[in-house]
């Protein structure tokens, strides 16, 4: 915690914080599906702009791209954060700015995605052990469920419980393990609509 008040007395680290939230607000989903198939993914589906609402709007490849980019979103300002040499307390503030970001982009009045492939980009430079345990446990809730549901929004909520569950075993860092749940938090209530339609 004293590695990270000296940081963020640092102006280069304020200015990665501010860098994180508005490469986060990018909206890739709407600027691929517009530029790409002439459609708003806003207007389709789930009206979502992630990944799978735009593999439904403007379709697989341009879904892909946008999960790369929305994951990019979340990796690549923690992993500046780790070679600038800021503490792990500062990398995972830019990684929680960097999910608002995505989530709330000033650009859309708030209104953005749900999070998922941005925090995976995030978990992924912050812990490697984590972001694979939680990726396994989207892989087999997503073999299981999407069968039956058709919905990935119920794997990437298991996977989001997995993370929560595993955090406090594998961060060692307190600071560090609440901003992790934090993030977990905004993706589950960016899901509330999937999980009325769930339930």
């Amino acid at each position: 915690m004293e590695l990270f008040i000296q940081d963020i007395q640092h102006p280069q680290v304020l200015l990665l914080f501010v860098f994180a939230y508005l490469l986060g607000s990018i909206p890739f989903g709407l600027i691929l599906s517009n530029y790409f198939k002439k459609v708003d993914p806003r207007n389709i589906g789930s009206g979502n702009i992630g990944a799978t609402n735009v593999i439904r709007a403007a379709g697989f490849k341009v879904g892909l791209l946008t999960f790369i980019l929305d994951f990019s979103k979340g990796a690549i300002p923690v992993w500046l954060a780790l070679s600038l040499g800021f503490s792990y307390e500062s990398q995972a503030v830019v990684g929680l700015l960097a999910v608002i970001g995505h989530c709330f982009p000033v650009w859309l009045s708030f209104s953005g995605g749900k999070g998922v492939a941005t925090g995976f980009g995030v978990i992924l430079v912050l812990s490697l052990l984590l972001a694979g345990i939680t990726y396994l446990g989207f892989l087999i809730a997503f073999s299981i469920s999407y069968r039956f549901t058709k919905q990935v929004s119920f794997a990437s909520l298991t996977a989001v419980l997995v993370l929560m569950g595993a955090d406090h075993f594998v961060i060692q860092n307190g600071f560090v393990a609440g901003i992790i749940v934090i993030i977990a938090l905004i993706i589950v209530f960016q899901h509330k609509s999937n999980l009325r339609k769930l339930f």
